[in-house]
C-alpha cells in the first residue's frame, strides 16, 4: 500500500463517518420537531372549545385564538387545515393563554 492508497480510505471514511452524523442529526431533528407538534383535528378542537365557551363564531374564535399568540389569523386557519405546522412553543404559549 502506497501514500495514495492511504489517503483514499481516509477519505473514504471521513466521508463515510460524515454521511452517518448527518444521517442520525436529521433523524434526532425529526423526532425532537414533531413530538410536540399537534395534529390540525386537535387544534381545531380546542378552537371549537374556545368557541363554544365564549359563544363565538368560527371566524371570530379563529382571531381569538390567533390574538392570544400575537399571530395572524390566517395562520391559524393554516394550522387548522394542516398546510403548515404550529410551532411547538407557540402551542403550548396558547394552551397556556387560552385558560
Amino acid at each position: 500500500m502506497d501514500t495514495t492508497d492511504i489517503a483514499l480510505l481516509v477519505l473514504a471514511g471521513v466521508v463515510l463517518a460524515n454521511t452517518i452524523a448527518q444521517f442520525f442529526y436529521a433523524k434526532r431533528a425529526e423526532r425532537t420537531y414533531k413530538s410536540g407538534v399537534p395534529a390540525p383535528s386537535l387544534i381545531i378542537s380546542v378552537r371549537v372549545e374556545v368557541q363554544n365557551r365564549q359563544q363565538l363564531t368560527v371566524e371570530q374564535a379563529q382571531k381569538w385564538c390567533a390574538d392570544a399568540i400575537f399571530i395572524e389569523a390566517d395562520l391559524w386557519v393554516a394550522w387548522e387545515a394542516g398546510e403548515k405546522e404550529i410551532v411547538p412553543a407557540l402551542w403550548d404559549l396558547f394552551l397556556l393563554r387560552k385558560t
